[in-house]
């Protein structure tokens, strides 16, 4: 025995006497093991419980979960060592495993010191993996302080290199935006293309891709030639696209320098937070103009904003003083600054009111034709890119059809065909598919038997308006060769639900027919080596129980006497079944009441005084299958060997009750005597006697629930869910 500093290992197998053999031989190599049954029981304990160091995965575990599939839910969530122990040698389920975990695959019976090698080797696995992601995390860790050094460093030369940003490239850099508002037609339709896309969302584009900047900038030329204001068409966020007739004061200086330029920024974009579709208002800005501004929309997206400015009104008191400490202040030349101050023009209220409505009524028909124009071109695109997606999917039903394996072809009600695939047409010896449409059935070279069999089947799916399934026929191809086809007629409707036509597809299944009268033989053939195997397998378990019940009779001893009569008293129950199986031509269910009763009177009669017990049966008539027909059987054999051994000593009135109850999908075993009972002490929760060890976990293999009640006698009842 090793010493495993007591590791927690999950042990997951659902056969109770395989799991119980594992875990105490683990046990003597100083695991702590723990068992499950199944896959959705391992699931909820690693889920709530404590820490477990490994898991060790059966992959047959019944219904529901198998244990690939459990494996893969555990590691989802969970850093878990998962060793699998099958007895599957099949490479492609070996395979299966090691796409899941790489620690280990272990076949069942090759010894606790190959299991025991792979469990530690596992660890060891798991060990040198976990060490594997602390030093990735840390190399990890390392990576991010040194990225963020870097961005640190590049940001502080970013700052470096706009400080030392000059009044010339400023200028050079204005220069470029207004050659750049200013570029060809071609780009500008390049940039239209993109919202003329049906799949473009207008609230997903900025303004400068909806209008035509270099017509609405000789429009606002124009407007600022005859009216003398200043213009500019300005996005939601603030950035100038279209500016004419600027002010030298604004243009030379306020959008030029850093800090003024800033208040420029302000003021537009406190004007576009106070607008109204339809209204326009007016602000002072901080470096001392008048601006007005507008909204611009496009459809009922607010896309940008319409500014005249750079004025004052006729009755304002332009205070000099604050235009000198402004010069002084950002160093501007002050004689020209003051010089540009004296060219800002004066308006009154009602001039800048009738001209503001006038860039209203203008750029409102803009907008409105701008959307309009949208739409109708996302229309006109739509339905080109629908008319191309129908031929599309007409090419594509085509390509289906002609691909497939089956044949396939429609009919009309009158029997003529309106078309058919590739397969078909080659079947029937055309060269075309449309070569089908406009013919019948006797256009064909099929007998008049054939065609009037397929007429009938024809009228039978068009009268009654339903399909006609699976019918098995024999057809005559074109070559002359005729084969077996499976074929499958259903009715075609119209729109309003009226049956028009047939649709008819067919496969060849020649060789089908072919395979399945091997399968069939081979089928009986199995089913005798099935047979066979069975009986070989009664009479070897026979043979065990004879031995052991030799072997009891030679003991001296009357404990040891008794645990092997009751090893052979197992035995016996699982032979039993092998006997019921011998009987009946279906291998995975037996008759619950035939088995119940030969097993009882089995067990009976191994005893002496067999005659003085009465044993009354009450079973329902249904069929249990083996799986859950082995544990219920060797549950049954435990019970009424303690009751016969314990329960009626000194007593002249023998009497066992067998009872079995189903209901829905609930099944019911009692089992009752009218024995002396059980010590006031018992406690069947504390007892460590093996046969209500094996009672409780073969009733855990079952998934049912166990009870037992002791007064005139004692009384187990077991309930557990009917498996089919």
């Amino acid at each position: 025995m090793q010493d495993n500093d007591q590791k927690k290992i999950l042990l997951v197998e659902d056969e109770v006497l395989i799991a119980l053999a594992e875990k105490t031989v683990l046990e003597k190599y100083s695991y702590n093991v723990t068992i499950v049954n199944c896959g959705e029981d391992a699931v909820k304990f690693i889920n709530g419980s404590e820490k477990i160091d490994l898991i060790l995965m059966d992959i047959d575990l019944g219904e529901g979960l198998d244990g690939t599939e459990t494996a893969k839910i555990i590691l989802d969530k969970y850093e878990i060592p998962v060793v699998f122990l099958s007895s599957h040698t099949d490479p492609e389920v070996v395979g299966r495993t090691e796409k899941i975990t790489s620690y280990g695959y272990v076949v069942k019976n090759t010894g606790i010191t190959v299991l025991d090698a792979s469990i530690k080797m596992a660890f060891k696995l798991f060990n040198s993996r976990q060490q594997l992601y602390e030093k990735q995390n840390e190399i990890e860790a390392a990576n991010e302080e040194l990225e963020s050094a870097i961005e640190e460093l590049e940001v502080t030369n970013e700052e470096l290199v706009t400080s030392n940003i000059q009044y010339e490239r400023l200028q050079s850099e204005l220069i470029e935006s207004r050659n750049h508002l200013k570029k060809s037609e071609a780009i500008l339709r390049d940039k239209l293309d993109i919202i003329l896309n049906p799949e473009t969302d207008i609230d997903d584009i900025d303004l400068s891709k909806f209008i035509n900047i270099d017509k609405i900038t000789g429009l606002l030329e124009n407007f600022t030639s005859i009216t003398g204001m200043v213009t500019a068409v300005l996005d939601i966020n603030g950035r100038v696209l279209v500016s004419t007739g600027w002010q030298d004061i604004c243009k030379n200086y306020h959008r030029v320098n850093c800090e003024t330029a800033v208040n420029c920024t302000e003021s537009d974009c406190y004007l576009a937070q106070n607008l109204k579709k339809g209204e326009f208002v007016d602000y002072k800005c901080k470096n001392g103009l008048w601006d007005v501004v507008t909204p611009f929309y496009i459809g009922n997206k607010h896309a940008g904003n319409i500014f005249t400015g750079q004025f004052f009104y006729t009755e304002d008191i332009i205070d000099e003083g604050f235009f000198i400490n402004q010069a002084e202040r950002h160093g501007f030349s002050k004689k020209p600054y003051m010089e540009a101050l004296k060219k800002v023009p004066r308006y009154d209220h009602s001039t800048i009111e009738y001209l503001m409505k006038f860039l209203v009524g203008l750029f409102t028909i803009i907008s409105e034709s701008s959307y309009s124009n949208i739409l109708l071109a996302k229309e006109t695109e739509e339905l080109k890119k629908t008319r191309e997606k129908i031929k599309e999917s007409e090419s594509r039903f085509r390509y289906i059809l002609d691909t497939i394996p089956q044949r396939v072809f429609w009919k009309d009600i009158n029997g003529i065909y309106l078309g058919g695939n590739r397969l078909f047409a080659e079947s029937a010896g055309l060269k075309e598919p449309d070569d089908i449409i406009g013919k019948t059935d006797s256009d064909f070279p099929w007998s008049e038997n054939d065609i009037s069999a397929y007429r009938a089947d024809d009228n039978f799916v068009i009268q009654n308006a339903e399909p006609r399934l699976h019918i098995i026929e024999e057809v005559q191809s074109a070559d002359g060769n005729r084969i077996w086809a499976e074929t499958n007629k259903f009715p075609l409707f119209d729109g309003e639900g009226n049956v028009y036509g047939m649709l008819g597809v067919y496969d060849d299944i020649s060789e089908r027919k072919l395979n399945q009268e091997i399968t069939e033989n081979l089928l009986l053939e199995k089913t005798l080596l099935l047979k066979e195997i069975h009986h070989r397998i009664k009479n070897n378990l026979f043979s065990i129980e004879s031995m052991l019940s030799l072997h009891s009779d030679s003991l001296a001893n009357q404990e040891s006497k008794n645990i092997i009569l009751d090893a052979a008293g197992r035995v016996k129950s699982i032979r039993i079944v092998y006997e019921k199986l011998l009987m009946t031509s279906e291998y995975r269910f037996i008759n619950a009441g035939n088995y119940i009763e030969d097993l009882v009177k089995a067990i009976v009669n191994t005893y002496d005084d067999s005659s003085k017990y009465s044993i009354q049966f009450k079973i329902d008539n249904f069929e249990i299958n083996i799986k859950t027909l082995f544990p219920l059987g060797l549950i049954i054999n435990e019970l009424i060997t303690n009751s016969m051994k314990y329960a009626f000593m000194e007593m002249d009135r023998k009497s066992i009750k067998i009872r079995l109850k189903k209901k829905s999908d609930k099944v019911s075993l009692t089992v009752s005597d009218n024995g002396k009972g059980l010590p006031a002490d018992f406690n069947m929760e504390k007892s460590d006697g093996f046969g209500i060890r094996l009672i409780k976990m073969l009733t855990q293999q079952l998934k049912g629930r166990f009870t037992l009640t002791t007064g005139n006698g004692t009384t187990v009842r077991i309930d557990f869910k009917f498996d089919l």
